[in-house]
């Protein structure tokens, strides 16, 4: 796939790749200092359902890209 860097954009992340950093690091910060402050159940089964996000979008991901490989072939 080629990209095209001259192409408009119709949303840009504000302050690039710090931005998107603080976006997603400061809920995970958040969280890990709640879990902290939780009891022992929490401070167990926090972490695994925090985890259980980036698995699920890579998973998701995986199963969307077979999907469209196999509706391009069908065509």
């Amino acid at each position: 796939m080629k990209t095209l860097p001259e192409l408009p954009r119709p949303f840009r992340i504000p302050w690039g790749r710090a931005g998107l950093l603080y976006v997603v690091g400061a809920p995970l910060v958040m969280a890990g200092v709640a879990l902290l402050g939780s009891d022992r159940f929490a401070l167990r089964w926090g972490p695994v359902a925090i985890l259980m996000g980036p698995v699920s979008y890579l998973f998701v991901r995986r199963m969307r890209a077979r999907y469209e490989k196999k509706l391009r072939l069908d065509r």
